[in-house]
Protein backbone atom coordinates (compact mmCIF):
# COMPACT_ATOMS: atom_id res chain seq x y z
CA UNK A 1 0.00 0.00 0.00
CA UNK A 2 1.43 3.29 -1.09
CA UNK A 3 -0.31 6.19 0.54
CA UNK A 4 0.61 9.67 -0.54
CA UNK A 5 -0.39 12.38 1.85
CA UNK A 6 -1.42 15.43 -0.09
CA UNK A 7 -1.72 18.44 2.18
CA UNK A 8 -2.27 20.95 -0.61
CA UNK A 9 -6.01 21.03 0.14
CA UNK A 10 -5.28 21.74 3.81
CA UNK A 11 -2.95 24.59 2.88
CA UNK A 12 -5.53 26.01 0.46
CA UNK A 13 -8.19 25.99 3.15
CA UNK A 14 -5.89 27.23 5.92
CA UNK A 15 -7.67 30.62 6.28
CA UNK A 16 -10.99 28.82 6.82
CA UNK A 17 -9.38 26.45 9.31
CA UNK A 18 -7.82 29.36 11.21
CA UNK A 19 -11.13 31.24 11.26
CA UNK A 20 -12.80 28.11 12.62
CA UNK A 21 -10.13 27.76 15.28
CA UNK A 22 -10.55 31.41 16.29
CA UNK A 23 -14.33 31.00 16.42
CA UNK A 24 -13.90 27.92 18.61
CA UNK A 25 -11.58 29.77 20.98
CA UNK A 26 -14.00 32.71 21.11
CA UNK A 27 -16.96 30.47 21.86
CA UNK A 28 -14.98 28.63 24.53
CA UNK A 29 -14.00 31.90 26.22
CA UNK A 30 -17.57 33.21 26.03
CA UNK A 31 -18.91 29.96 27.49
CA UNK A 32 -16.40 29.99 30.33
CA UNK A 33 -17.21 33.63 31.10
CA UNK A 34 -20.93 32.93 31.14
CA UNK A 35 -20.41 29.86 33.33
CA UNK A 36 -18.34 31.92 35.77
CA UNK A 37 -21.04 34.58 36.04
CA UNK A 38 -23.79 31.97 36.49
CA UNK A 39 -21.66 30.13 39.05
CA UNK A 40 -21.00 33.24 41.12
CA UNK A 41 -24.71 34.13 41.07
CA UNK A 42 -25.54 30.53 42.03
CA UNK A 43 -23.12 30.58 44.95
CA UNK A 44 -24.52 33.89 46.13
CA UNK A 45 -28.05 32.47 45.95
CA UNK A 46 -27.00 29.22 47.63
CA UNK A 47 -25.50 31.07 50.59
CA UNK A 48 -28.43 33.48 50.79
CA UNK A 49 -30.66 33.72 53.84
CA UNK A 50 -33.75 33.61 51.63
CA UNK A 51 -34.97 30.02 51.99
CA UNK A 52 -37.03 29.74 48.75
CA UNK A 53 -34.12 31.09 46.69
CA UNK A 54 -31.68 28.72 48.36
CA UNK A 55 -34.07 25.79 47.86
CA UNK A 56 -34.53 26.63 44.17
CA UNK A 57 -30.78 26.71 43.59
CA UNK A 58 -30.28 23.42 45.45
CA UNK A 59 -33.08 21.79 43.42
CA UNK A 60 -31.63 23.08 40.14
CA UNK A 61 -28.14 21.79 40.99
CA UNK A 62 -29.50 18.38 41.95
CA UNK A 63 -31.53 18.08 38.74
CA UNK A 64 -28.57 19.07 36.55
CA UNK A 65 -26.17 16.77 38.41
CA UNK A 66 -28.47 13.75 38.38
CA UNK A 67 -29.54 13.75 34.73
CA UNK A 68 -27.29 12.49 31.95
CA UNK A 69 -25.91 15.15 29.65
CA UNK A 70 -27.52 13.51 26.62
CA UNK A 71 -30.95 13.84 28.26
CA UNK A 72 -30.25 17.54 28.88
CA UNK A 73 -29.28 18.02 25.23
CA UNK A 74 -32.46 16.26 24.08
CA UNK A 75 -34.46 18.50 26.41
CA UNK A 76 -32.85 21.63 24.97
CA UNK A 77 -33.25 20.45 21.39
CA UNK A 78 -36.80 19.04 21.54
CA UNK A 79 -38.65 20.33 24.62
CA UNK A 80 -37.67 23.99 24.61
CA UNK A 81 -39.07 24.64 21.09
CA UNK A 82 -42.34 23.02 22.20
CA UNK A 83 -42.50 25.59 25.01
CA UNK A 84 -41.87 28.43 22.54
CA UNK A 85 -38.19 28.94 23.38
CA UNK A 86 -36.23 28.86 20.15
CA UNK A 87 -32.44 29.05 20.17
CA UNK A 88 -30.97 31.16 17.40
CA UNK A 89 -28.14 29.88 15.22
CA UNK A 90 -26.72 33.27 14.27
CA UNK A 91 -23.18 32.22 15.21
CA UNK A 92 -23.02 29.97 12.16
CA UNK A 93 -24.55 32.67 9.98
CA UNK A 94 -22.11 35.29 11.25
CA UNK A 95 -19.20 32.92 10.58
CA UNK A 96 -20.36 32.36 7.00
CA UNK A 97 -20.77 36.08 6.43
CA UNK A 98 -17.28 36.81 7.79
CA UNK A 99 -15.78 34.10 5.62
CA UNK A 100 -17.50 35.50 2.51
CA UNK A 101 -16.30 39.02 3.31
CA UNK A 102 -12.78 37.70 3.82
CA UNK A 103 -12.86 35.96 0.43
CA UNK A 104 -14.04 39.13 -1.25
CA UNK A 105 -11.24 41.18 0.31
CA UNK A 106 -8.42 38.73 -0.40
Amino acid sequence: MNYVLNFSVVFEKMPDLLMGALATIGLALAGMSLALVIGVIGVAARTSNIRPLRAAVIAFVEVVRNTPFLVQIFFIFFALPMMGIRLNSTVDGDHRARRQRWRLCH
